[in-house]
Formats: structure tokens, C-alpha cells, sequence
């Protein structure tokens, strides 16, 4: 082998090169040229995770375990990713994505709007009483909550169901 060049693997391919190590042996079942789904079977919420994990061919309860603790580790910003993912990526055997049909939802633009003008005012007291550490959350909070606003209103009746469902025990 001439100096300065790596050994290949089997299939042809070096450490380094950008398709080394990737591929069914490595992360299972990846769906390559398919769009990436959330699941309408295995949810817990919205279907994010369950559909991550069957696109990388990885258990889904492993999945939602490294949501959740991302979620945690990042202050929230992770759990604002998830709500933002939710409205993106559409559910199998949809058309088209909640985003496409909040966008033309003009109260529900009106609640999240609203709902970020009572966080104005929540930042404003956070700042009067000196309580700065809660203002790490709120940015967070102001995604997941607007985000969530546009859900409710423009998802699915079956996707409204399940999450009447997960809401019931706090509203009891």
C-alpha cells in the first residue's frame, strides 16, 4: 500500500471516507430517498420519536429516553424542538403537515400571539422580582405553548383525541 493511504474495508471504503460505517449494518433499517414520518401506531404524543425510531431502526422507548433527556439537558430547547418537529413533519398517510394548515388558522395565530404577549408580561415580572434563572425556560416555553396552541387547533381529530386523552388527568 503507497504511503499516506488508509486501508480499505470490504466494501471498498476507508475510516474517513463519508460514507464509512453508515448503512443497514451499522443503524439498521434507513429508509434512504423516503421522508421522514411521524408515526400514527406507537405514539405516546405526537409520533415524532416513534417515527424517528423506525426510520433509524431503533427501539422507540430508547428513542424517547434521548428526547427526554436532551429536553432536560437543554433547558427545554429540545422539548421545543420536538413541539416544532410535531408541526413539521407530517403524519403517515397525510397530505400535508399541521404547520400547513396553522399557517391559514388565523385565531389560532391569534391565540399563540396572544400567548406570547402574556409571556412579555411574564418576562417583566421575572425581571421586577429578580427571579432572572426563570427566564432560561422561557424561551422554551414560548415555542412548546404557541406550538401546542397550533396543534390543538389544526391537527386531526384522532390526534386531538390522544392528546384530550394525556391532558384529562391534569384537568380532573
Amino acid at each position: 500500500m503507497p504511503p499516506g493511504h488508509a486501508a480499505r474495508t470490504e466494501g471498498g471504503q476507508w475510516p474517513g471516507h463519508r460514507h464509512f460505517g453508515r448503512g443497514p449494518r451499522r443503524w439498521g433499517r434507513w429508509h434512504h430517498g423516503e421522508p421522514l414520518r411521524r408515526a400514527r401506531e406507537d405514539r405516546l404524543v405526537g409520533g415524532v420519536a416513534a417515527g424517528l425510531a423506525q426510520r433509524i431502526g431503533r427501539d422507540v422507548t430508547t428513542v424517547r429516553i434521548i428526547i427526554v433527556v436532551a429536553a432536560v439537558l437543554s433547558g427545554g430547547f429540545f422539548a421545543a424542538a420536538y413541539v416544532v418537529a410535531w408541526l413539521l413533519i407530517p403524519m403517515e398517510g397525510a397530505q400535508g403537515n399541521i404547520a400547513g394548515k396553522a399557517l391559514t388558522d388565523r385565531r389560532g395565530l391569534a391565540l399563540a400571539a396572544g400567548y406570547g404577549s402574556l409571556l412579555i408580561i411574564v418576562r417583566i415580572l421575572i425581571s421586577v422580582f429578580r427571579v432572572g434563572w426563570l427566564s432560561s425556560f422561557l424561551w422554551p416555553l414560548a415555542l412548546v405553548g404557541a406550538g401546542l396552541i397550533l396543534i390543538w387547533r389544526n391537527a386531526d381529530e384522532d390526534e386531538q383525541a390522544m392528546v384530550r386523552s394525556l391532558v384529562q388527568p391534569f384537568l380532573a
